[in-house]
């Protein structure tokens, strides 16, 4: 026993403060925290929180599913919005499996690397594209004094290029690959018992780590804060804004925050807290998950708002425009049987003018095949012409409501095309 005391599934620490070389199992860590009131209301209240985040999400799901009908922003936005009960799940799992705490934090980081990376999709995919998007910006000027470098005000405006957009691009992609392998070595030397042997050292080097995760989320705000800057005015029917500052919040509370606990442990800011262990990186570590987990719900519920506001906009634009293809599609019909009467009149005066007694003896009357063949030919030709004009409304009014609501033209071309219309 000793100072080094394990736990088992039927004895506590005798003192609150004992010194634990190795972290608790599950079974363990439940005794503990069923062991005092707060601990035991902090653990329910953890595990509500997380549940109704999960349901929650579930919910804006299906809503997205049968409001939505954009299949490559409908993924992207499900997927964004993926990363709240991720990181509230991994939490509240850390919580009961202190040992798994690295792997749980891994997974959520990797999670998020991928959130980012489909962040900037959406954006591009808001434009029409990588060429639209430079076409529609390529006279457009944004300043760099973005947070956090927002006081610089001596950074100058430039305007936006391939070499421009690729540095932001890249500012903001860093940190998919730092973070995880920030925690990837992490995990690395706590599997190799670097934490037991040598415990000053172990905590310096997560200091660093942490120091090394948090330059790259604050580069990778930055980027963000370039995109933000770029496609504000052409996207703010898109509801950007909160998009842009709700990816911010969150790379703040889950990178900001795990560096701000990765201090406090290494220099014992946190004390010992009764009846968890006296061990500040441990300690820390629950109070970390805890507090994430009490975050997410809070801050998916927001972005469930933003979300379910974009989605029905964009419902009622695509109902709109429904009305609006039906009606023009309805007026086609008319338009088309009357250019098609228009070409059997002048057809049928063609006939008489040929059928005129007076006309020259030298020229003889053609054959009834030919004078079928001409007129089949002169009505394909105001076929087309009638396609041509009636197409040419569509895409008007098409286009008239794209300016509206920005909606892709390659499904509405679709819609527009027809069989025959005579």
């Amino acid at each position: 026993m000793g100072d080094n005391m394990m736990m088992n599934g039927n004895t506590l620490p005798p003192s609150p403060c004992a010194n634990m070389t190795l972290t608790p199992n599950s079974i363990e860590m439940v005794e503990l925290m069923s062991s005092s009131q707060w601990t035991l209301a902090l653990l329910i209240v953890c595990s509500i929180l997380a549940g109704a985040c999960l349901l929650i999400y579930v919910e804006t799901i299906m809503f997205i599913l049968l409001r939505l009908p954009y299949g490559t922003r409908r993924g992207f936005l499900i997927f964004l919005l993926g990363c709240f009960p991720v990181f509230s799940l991994t939490s509240i799992l850390s919580i009961y499996f202190p040992r798994a705490t690295l792997m749980a934090e891994f997974a959520a980081s990797a999670y998020l690397a991928v959130c980012v990376y489909t962040f900037i999709l959406l954006i591009v995919n808001y434009f029409g594209g990588y060429e639209n998007m430079l076409k529609i910006l390529h006279e457009e000027r944004f300043s760099l004094a973005q947070a956090p470098c927002c006081c610089c005000r001596c950074l100058p405006e430039v305007a936006l290029t391939k070499k421009t957009f690729h540095r932001a691009r890249i500012m903001v992609m860093q940190m998919t690959v730092v973070r995880p392998v920030a925690l990837f070595i992490s995990a690395i030397l706590w599997t190799d018992g670097l934490v037991a042997m040598c415990f000053e050292t172990y905590q310096t080097i997560e200091v660093v780590l942490n120091l090394i995760a948090t330059i790259s989320t604050l580069c990778a705000i930055y980027g963000l804060g370039l995109f933000y800057e770029m496609s504000i005015r052409p996207l703010r029917k898109f509801y950007v804004r909160p998009k842009f500052f709700g990816m911010k919040i969150l790379l703040l509370l889950t990178n900001v925050q795990a560096a701000i606990f990765a201090f406090l442990n290494r220099f014992g800011v946190i004390g010992c807290l009764s009846p968890l262990p006296c061990d500040s990186e441990f300690t820390g570590n629950v109070i970390l998950n805890a507090i994430v987990a009490i975050e997410m719900p809070f801050l998916l519920v927001i972005a469930r708002i933003i979300a379910l506001k974009f989605v029905q906009r964009f419902h009622k634009l695509e109902q709109e425009l429904s009305v609006s293809m039906a009606t023009l599609e309805t007026n086609a019909a008319p338009m088309a049987e009357e250019m098609c009467s228009r070409d059997q009149v002048r057809s049928s005066n063609d006939v008489r003018i040929t059928s005129i007694p007076y006309s020259p003896p030298s020229s003889p009357e053609l054959p009834a095949e030919i004078t079928d063949e001409i007129k089949e030919e002169t009505k394909e030709e105001l076929k087309k012409e009638a396609e041509s004009i009636i197409m040419e409304e569509i895409m008007k009014e098409v286009n008239k409501t794209m300016e509206n609501g920005g909606v892709h033209t390659s499904t509405l071309e679709k819609r527009g095309n027809r069989d025959s219309i005579c």
